[in-house]
């Protein structure tokens, strides 16, 4: 008798931290959804005899200058939402920072796939290797600080909210200066 008593309190002693742990659920978060292909970069009609590599350049330029834009507009909406580095336990704090970083990632997505432009029936490709790295650098670190709220990692989470302002300053600058010089 004394065995099974004992056998009973032991199933009990593993089955309560495990039904603790499976009733935490998983993540809280919910799946990134796919983002969207990158839109082909528009560009204006030039009278005969201008140059369309220009008008080109200037749609890109203005497309990449509304996405950048769109980056530092979602960064500011968090933070002024949730303005130190602290890992807020309110129900709201993890599906805000999903979408949040689901969208900044698919607008630098959006941008490191727009490889080409067409000028006047022909592709043109974009020479920016520079920004690209710094894009890629960026979705790196979304993805990290996305994986920290998920496993409610505070350390890794502050790091991600002491590094994504640089990463988001470094897309600013590889896109002002390309070469880096």
């Amino acid at each position: 008798m004394l065995k099974y008593v004992l056998s009973v309190v032991a199933v009990i002693a593993i089955a309560i931290p495990v039904v603790i742990i499976f009733s935490c659920g998983g993540s809280g978060l919910p799946d990134p959804a796919p983002c969207p292909a990158p839109s082909p970069v528009a560009v204006a009609s030039v009278p005969p005899g201008f140059d369309d590599r220009a008008a080109a350049a200037q749609a890109v330029q203005a497309l990449f200058n509304r996405r950048i834009q769109s980056l530092t507009d979602l960064r500011d909406a968090f933070k002024k939402q949730y303005p130190t580095d602290t890992f807020f336990r309110d129900a709201a704090f993890r599906p805000d920072f999903a979408t949040y970083a689901d969208k900044s990632i698919c607008t630098a997505q959006q941008m490191l796939e727009t490889t080409s432009v067409t000028v006047g029936g022909e592709s043109v490709g974009l020479a920016k290797p520079r920004l690209d790295t710094a894009l890629q650098s960026f979705i790196d670190t979304m993805k990290d600080g996305r994986d920290a709220v998920a496993s409610r990692n505070v350390s890794n989470y502050r790091s991600w909210y002491a590094a994504v302002g640089g990463r988001l300053q470094a897309i600013r600058d590889a896109f002002v200066n390309p070469s880096g010089t």
